[in-house]
Order: C-alpha cells, then structure tokens, then sequence
C-alpha cells in the first residue's frame, strides 16, 4: 500500500475542457448599493482574498472596474481565470490603496486610458 492517499489511476485520463464559466457582467441585474462608502474591487479564490482597486466612493464605480480588474489579473497570473471577482465595502476608516491603483489608476490620471 502506498502512502499516498490519492488514487493514481492506472491508465492516463484525458483532460476535460471547462465549457462555461460565468462572471460578472454590468448587464446582470446587479443594482448598486446607494449609500457612499470605501468600495473596492475585490478577488477571492479558495479562502485568499484581496482589494484590487479602490477605494470608490461610490458602488457603480467599483462595479465599473470589475472587467478591467479581471482581464488585469489574468495578463499577470493565468489562474485568475478561475477566480472570483466582485465588490466589497470596506469600514470607513479603512482607506488603504487597492493593489492594482498603480497599474489601473494612475495611467488614466496621467491622461492614459480613461476609466471604464
């Protein structure tokens, strides 16, 4: 018996292909939350999280970002086509920048891209 607690299968298995995978879209149906607070871009993947972008004022502004945020991700790691990315509203006293503000922000102040 082998101390290696997952099977190995005796013949090679052929490897499945991801037919769907669902994100976001600005036409889901999501309603903004009204109320003004620290809004982020946010990515989780299997219990790590992270604030991407933000803080917004504003709840359709974070929503805004998401696309630019994910295509971003995926450019740096490959993986993050398998993560989650959404919205989150941080305490009011919590203002640290998001970790992609440098790449995503700073270009459209510099007069680069403009915001999505």
């Amino acid at each position: 018996m082998s101390d290696n607690p997952v099977p190995v299968p005796a013949e090679p298995v052929e490897p499945l292909t991801v037919a769907a995978y669902v994100h976001w879209t600005p036409d889901s149906g999501q309603v903004p939350a009204p109320e003004p607070g620290n809004y982020y871009v946010s990515v989780v993947d299997s219990g790590r999280t992270g604030l991407l972008l933000g803080p917004f004022t504003q709840h359709v502004t974070a929503l805004g970002w998401v696309d630019a945020c994910r295509a971003h991700a995926e450019q740096v790691d490959h993986w993050a086509a398998f993560y989650a990315f959404g919205t989150v509203r941080m305490a009011d006293d919590f203002t640290r920048p998001g970790l992609f503000n440098p790449a995503l922000l700073a270009p459209a102040a510099e007069g680069g891209p403009a915001a999505p």
